[in-house]
């Protein structure tokens, strides 16, 4: 018996799902949820409030908090915007009285509409307080507000990767307590400093705390048998989103963001408990040769469920991973005890492996670039209170993970990533086609795509765990999810920046339609074990390879077998039509709303990767049979 298949049969025997698993994944998910909370925080203290110029005047008062945002006189004092509302940073210049003050007898006739001036004091639409009314960040200095975001971001994307090694290096739960505690504890500093750098350089460290969430996944998964393991993920998936509530309700209620911070960031120092009342994953402590360590805590599970750890079990797991799992022979048949170092490296000189790498890593890119790109669009629900809105987008979630568990056990992984993809690119399409004026059914097709992606992004984190072996899976799933932040940093761009000249739905449709080409090339993983050796995930098998793709999926001329090349050169240039008949919808139609040179150059970069697949055939003879065909490399 392999040693996946004797784990499972252990952690049958000692309780499946019984009470001490019950209570090991409420704590588990605490920190989940904390971590949630650390993630989007910036969307509450880095948010860019309402606010016009203070005109001295009128707006009598030392406390700007305590002047009325709209008065009467208001837009006769400062210009408005096409869509009516109130610049930010100017105000007409007042003609004076002579006295410089008109109090109640402000009027249009009292400023000189013809001169703007710029201004220094500001008035907010409500009492919130964040770090642009307190650090003082407005008109030219907005773009600080976007890179506290961005900072966080880049904070996650630097130190996954090390927590990830440190985790497969010394344990899920040590990284997980010291990541939690070092995190809340930069988050609290934070919320003392009075500077933007002191400011945003503590929101760069306190990704330290958000980063466990992969460690805090897989003690989830590997604390229970396959049976479990995707109700297992789920769960704990499932208290990211409430976490974000939590955060909306709070920012609800409580509009200081210091104090929010301090509500929110203060119990994370109590996760330093943990080491005294969560236990380590067993499967980790086993494939590290902790094997002593590992029974006793299957002995401490079978106690607390009501079983008994036999001893014909006790001898099969001693037996198993001593031999099985500790000593791992290296490419030369020698034995090397560094199970971490020399996997990695198995890995980096097998071309399949790499590729597969990339491919998860771009899965996670799309992941976060459309969890979060539909998100920010999302948001912005008129008429709504903002963090009203919040909540009801992050509480679309539950339902995409909810739906998660019986699609997981009965569907083929890729298959479910490939017909989640399609639908988010469906129904991110659908919001760019839809007439402003029907903004329920856009809200509609937002929250489908924001289900979807949920969905996806759930599937992927399990997909990318079950493809790689167990000494550096956490490794390779914080190595992936690091590169997946490149889609978060870039997303905020795409809404803001990029929105002003191109449907930004365009964009996240195209990415996911590319994600689910590239996912038909991942090994499928349903109802597999997972590996344990790099032999094991080397042996996972794909539907279509890399190669075959080559000769399958190619219509040129010199590729085809002589029996069939006119057909096959026809059928392309038939399908080839395609592209004639819509590029004039493109240049006539689609150029009014977006750049056609956007969509032209999209397309071109899309068909660039893509001959990467095809065969080489310069000076190499034409093909007469199938199987010439099929030889070409």
């Amino acid at each position: 018996m392999n040693a996946e298949s004797s784990l499972d049969v252990v952690l049958t025997e000692v309780g499946e799902f019984g009470l001490y698993q019950i209570v090991t994944y409420f704590l588990i998910c605490i920190p989940s949820i904390l971590s949630a909370t650390y993630v989007v925080n910036y969307m509450v203290s880095a948010n860019t409030l309402e606010y016009r110029c203070k005109v001295p005047e009128c707006d009598i008062g030392e406390n700007n908090r305590d002047i009325t945002y709209d008065q009467a006189w208001v837009r006769s004092a400062i210009p408005t915007l096409s869509d009516g509302k109130l610049k930010n940073c100017v105000r007409y210049a007042p003609v004076s009285d002579g006295t410089g003050i008109f109090s109640n007898k402000c009027s249009a006739d009292m400023f000189n509409t013809s001169v703007e001036i710029e201004c220094t004091e500001f008035i907010y639409s409500s009492d919130e307080r964040n770090i642009q009314t307190e650090l003082n960040i407005h008109c030219s200095d907005s773009y600080k507000l976007a890179l506290v975001g961005t900072a966080s971001n880049l904070g996650r994307f630097i130190f996954l990767p090390v927590i990830g090694l440190l985790s497969d290096k010394y344990g899920r739960l040590a990284v997980v307590i010291i990541g939690m505690v070092c995190g809340s504890l930069f988050g609290i500093i934070k919320s003392f400093a009075t500077s933007y750098l002191v400011y945003i350089t503590l929101e760069f460290l306190e990704a330290l705390g958000t980063t466990t969430f992969s460690g805090i996944f897989l003690l989830a998964v590997e604390w229970v048998n396959t049976k479990y393991r995707i109700f297992g993920s789920v769960l704990v998936s499932l208290s990211f989103p409430l976490g974000e509530m939590l955060l909306g309700f709070v920012a609800l209620y409580v509009h200081d963001y210091r104090h929010i911070i301090r509500l929110l960031y203060t119990p994370g120092l109590l996760i330093v408990a943990y080491y005294w009342i969560l236990p380590e994953s067993v499967r980790w402590l086993l494939i590290n040769g902790q094997v002593e360590r590992g029974i006793k805590i299957l002995k401490r599970i079978a106690h607390v469920n009501g079983k008994e750890l036999s001893e014909k079990s006790i001898d099969m797991i001693k037996s198993t991973y001593s031999t099985e799992i500790k000593l791992e022979p290296t490419e030369n048949g020698k034995i090397d005890n560094n199970s971490l170092g020399q996997s990695l490296k198995l890995i980096i000189k097998s071309r399949k492996l790499c590729l597969r790498f990339l491919n998860c890593s771009f899965q996670w890119i799309n992941c976060c670039f459309c969890y979060y790109g539909i998100s920010l669009i999302a948001t912005q629900i008129p008429g709504e209170n903002r963090y009203i809105g919040f909540i009801f987008v992050v509480g679309i979630e539950i339902p995409g993970l909810l739906i998660a568990i019986p699609l997981l056990n009965r569907m083929k992984r890729r298959l479910l990533v490939f017909a989640g993809l399609i639908v988010t690119a469906v129904s991110v399409f659908a919001t760019a086609c839809i007439p402003a004026e029907h903004s329920t059914a856009i809200l509609l097709f937002f929250m489908l795509g924001k289900c979807s992606i949920t969905l996806v992004f759930n599937s992927v984190y399990i997909y990318t765990a079950e493809q790689w072996p167990t000494c550096v899976r956490t490794t390779l799933i914080n190595s992936c999810s690091m590169i997946g932040r490149i889609g978060s940093m870039i997303a905020p761009v795409i809404v803001i920046v990029v929105a002003q000249y191109c449907p930004s739905a365009l964009l996240f449709g195209t990415s996911a339609i590319l994600a689910a080409i590239l996912i038909i090339f991942c090994p499928e993983t349903y109802s597999k074990k997972l590996p344990d050796t790099v032999d094991e995930a080397k042996a996972l098998r794909v539907l279509y390879s890399y190669r075959y793709f080559k000769c399958k999926a190619s219509f040129f001329t010199e590729q085809s077998p002589t029996c069939v090349r006119t057909t096959l050169i026809n059928s392309r240039s038939m399908i080839g039509r395609i592209a004639s008949m819509i590029t004039p919808v493109i240049v006539v139609v689609v150029a009014q709303y977006c750049p056609s040179a956007l969509l032209f150059g999209t397309s071109a970069i899309l068909a660039a990767i893509l001959i990467i697949f095809c065969p080489e055939t310069y000076s190499k003879k034409l093909p007469d049979t199938v199987d010439g065909a099929k030889a070409l490399n």
